[in-house]
């Protein structure tokens, strides 16, 4: 099975779950680009952790800074002056953001039984999501 369509696969289990998205925007980003990266839920958890921070870092970093730059005319001093609190603040919510992404990803593993990367999606059994007493 290739990589896309294991992607395929893992988007269509996530959808029976009714998620209401079924992949961070990093990884659909990287998987519209080629790269061939597990889904988060197939991860180590430190690891989706660093690449989403490293992801809102790039975003409030460098994004955020020529957006204002283009959009408002401002110039990279006066950018530069509000950068300090602005990051100061985004740093601390990029962190808490990431980590509890971090964490639903490795749940959302375990409650849908998700082995290895290399071995989802060969066997005959698809695993699909528990579903809980109270839900029909």
């Amino acid at each position: 099975m290739t990589h896309e369509e294991k992607v395929a696969l893992f988007l269509a289990t996530m959808a029976q779950d009714r998620a209401r998205t079924t992949a961070p925007l990093p990884w659909l980003l990287l998987w519209k680009l080629r790269i061939k990266i597990p889904p988060p839920e197939f991860m180590n958890p430190l690891l989706v952790f660093t690449i989403l921070l490293l992801f809102l870092a790039f975003f409030f970093v460098v994004c955020t800074p020529v957006i204002v730059m283009v959009f408002a005319g401002w110039t990279l001093s006066e950018v530069g002056a509000i950068a300090a609190p602005f990051l100061s603040l985004m740093l601390p919510i990029s962190v808490f953001g990431a980590g509890f992404a971090a964490f639903f990803a490795d749940a959302r593993a375990r409650k849908h039984g998700f082995g290895s990367w290399d071995e989802f999606g060969n066997s005959a059994v698809i695993p699909t999501p528990h579903r809980s007493h109270g839900s029909p």
